[in-house]
């Protein structure tokens, strides 16, 4: 694909595709981002732990996994596997602290 005079390759699909999934995924992370800084004024403004805690949750459901995902796949040597890895404990760790905050009393 010739975008602009520069030749564009891309691997795992048409650059269509390539270019949809990541802007599909720039735009989850800055919803995310969104999200957890509307809760961030929320928590400042009541000063509800709660809160506080529904903010951090999120913050590691959504935009750290993808940002994880991203700066170690372009940064570093590390396998898919292991980015993969991290990904997901940052998820579950995010979903764990979200159920802390709905079901702490």
């Amino acid at each position: 694909m010739n975008v602009g005079g520069v030749s564009v390759t891309t691997s795992g699909g048409t650059p269509l595709l390539v270019v949809g999934l990541f802007f599909s995924v720039a735009l989850a992370t800055v919803l995310g981002g969104v999200l957890v800084v509307r809760i961030g004024r929320g928590y400042r403004r009541t000063g509800s732990r709660h809160l506080l805690a529904l903010g951090v949750g999120f913050l590691f459901v959504v935009p750290v996994p993808k940002l994880l995902n991203l700066s170690l796949s372009t940064g570093t040597a590390l396998s898919y596997d292991a980015i993969a890895l991290g990904a997901s404990v940052a998820q579950l760790l995010g979903f764990a602290v979200i159920l802390y905050a709905i079901y702490d009393t």
